[in-house]
């Protein structure tokens, strides 16, 4: 907890070990509010030890959560590309690739590898290549192309061997099967659109469903919309937007302080929390029709954290 001091002992390093200036990096990210410093030693550092993998990963997270144009962290990444052979920063790549609208690329990079299953780590290969297709299904609905997105949201439901991945509770189907219903409704096929909507509604909210799709509500309401319930739907958002708004004010108990797979570079408790309810309270907003508490409350939440693909994705559609 001695922050300052050893930031004052790394200081005087950083500029010729290149684990000072990580370590220093870190300091400054997660402990003395100084995130404008980091890439520059995190850069520091790959320059003193080039092509280490470990600084790469980190290099290119920290980008991300510091909201980096995804064009300028695919450059990053290509300029290292031939020391690169972690599946933890292809799956940054692939992110990259998502987030600056080349979902094909991140469909062939995630295809053409090999992944190795990881206890804890079973959705992360999953949601990149999940995403990639989510993402150009929104984009194919908005071109009226319904039976093109149709085809992405079914894609994004089955997942090839390869990837090493499989989903550990069923809610993470819940977005892929939502919009698949409503092309299936516009191309005149409203029984199958049915059934994903009673599927959909169908799932109890508990514990598990809040940590692998914390929105999950919002996309029941929906569904209640869709299927000629729309006081069921309205009555579950209200009672959302309540819980949502509590939450945002709650002091964190210690959940919203930590970073998976032992990241070292950790955002206070608050910015996580604000970008967690931030999310959810767009949603909310944007169901109940009040686009402007929708739009301040999504951009509220990519402050938050720029690095989250749902945000990200709200945010284009």
């Amino acid at each position: 907890g001695h922050y300052e001091k050893a930031v004052a002992l790394w200081e005087g390093l950083s500029s010729t070990d290149y684990r000072a200036a990580r370590n220093l990096a870190v300091a400054y990210y997660s402990h003395m509010d100084r995130k404008n410093e980091v890439l520059p030693l995190l850069k520091q550092a790959l320059s003193l030890k080039p092509n280490d993998e470990q600084l790469i990963f980190e290099t290119v997270y920290v980008m991300g959560k510091l909201g980096v144009a995804p064009i300028e962290r695919i450059s990053f990444l290509n300029n290292h590309k031939s020391a690169i052979s972690r599946d933890d920063i292809m799956l940054e790549w692939a992110r990259a690739y998502n987030m600056a609208g080349q979902e094909d690329k991140a469909i062939e990079l995630l295809r053409g590898r090999n992944f190795v299953p990881a206890e804890g780590g079973e959705h992360a290969v999953a949601e990149q290549y999940m995403f990639a297709y989510f993402l150009k299904g929104r984009r194919l609905m908005k071109e009226n192309k319904m039976q093109e997105a149709t085809d992405c949201f079914k894609a994004a439901q089955t997942l090839p061997q390869n990837l090493g991945a499989g989903l550990w509770n069923i809610v993470r189907l819940v977005p892929f099967k939502y919009y698949e219903a409503i092309c299936l409704k516009s191309l005149g096929q409203e029984d199958k659109a049915n059934e994903n909507f009673y599927f959909i509604t169908g799932i109890e909210v508990d514990y598990f469903s809040n940590m692998n799709l914390p929105e999950l509500p919002f996309y029941q309401a929906l569904c209640y919309r869709e299927t000629g319930m729309p006081f069921k739907g309205d009555m579950l958002i209200n009672y959302k937007l309540q819980d949502w708004k509590e939450g945002m004010k709650t002091i964190d108990a210690g959940y919203f302080a930590t970073t998976p797979f032992f990241i070292s570079f950790c955002d206070r408790a608050v910015q996580q929390r604000s970008a967690y309810y931030s999310y959810l309270l767009a949603l909310a907003y944007r169901y109940t029709g009040d686009t402007k508490l929708a739009q301040k409350y999504i951009e509220q939440a990519a402050v938050s954290d720029p690095y989250a693909l749902n945000i990200f994705a709200e945010r284009q559609f």
